[in-house]
């Protein structure tokens, strides 16, 4: 009995597409509240930023089928693309904390448009009798993405991006108030942030 064949070239293109989607939304987790805290972001700005990515995610998921209908699997797949595309570029170029909340919206659509159609489509070009291989193999690429992906982000923002002294000034700041004993005025204990001192991630590890 012949085996069907899986690794079609759409089906190392879907994977690919989807691994790499769930990379570039893995990378940012880290390394996106660095740098809109140096924007001047504050906490709850950040916590914004942070969770509108998924509600948008799951909001433009309630249209797929609509989409489906009008426009078939592929073109809504290359819309999702296009909006993940011009979002993760459009970080790079904003400035401002209302600007980089607008992409995470449209990141978000993007983002669950991508991947809901790129496992519709895979489901299709998969052969029947090795359909859980291939499924185990599509989502395989969202697993090394979500393990690799986070360190990669913070090496290309401490080691290339022009944000890297920023990151490394955060670094150093947080050991050094973690190791500074406290003062004789210092606030500490009595419930009131020290001025100047208000914590806007947590601290890394030493």
């Amino acid at each position: 009995m012949t085996t069907e064949k899986l690794w079609s070239r759409d089906f190392i293109a879907l994977t690919a597409a989807n691994g790499l989607l769930f990379a570039g939304f893995h990378i940012l987790l880290p390394t996106l509240p660095i740098y809109v805290a140096s924007l001047g972001a504050s906490g709850s700005e950040i916590g914004l930023i942070a969770g509108i990515f998924g509600y948008s995610a799951i909001f433009i998921r309630l249209f797929t089928d609509t989409g489906v209908r009008a426009f078939g699997k592929k073109t809504c797949l290359y819309a999702g693309l296009l909006f993940s595309l011009l979002a993760t570029a459009g970080y790079a170029l904003l400035d401002s904390v209302g600007a980089i909340v607008a992409a995470r919206v449209i990141h978000g659509f993007g983002f669950g448009l991508s991947t809901t159609f790129a496992a519709a489509l895979v489901a299709d070009v998969i052969p029947a009798s090795r359909r859980g291989e291939g499924i185990g193999y599509f989502g395989l690429g969202s697993t090394i993405a979500m393990a690799l992906a986070p360190a990669f982000g913070l090496v290309l923002l401490s080691d290339i991006s022009p944000w890297g002294p920023v990151y490394r000034f955060w670094r150093r700041d947080a050991r050094s108030a973690s190791c500074r004993p406290p003062g004789p005025h210092s606030r500490e204990g009595t419930g009131a942030p020290r001025a100047g001192r208000a914590p806007l991630l947590p601290q890394p590890p030493l």
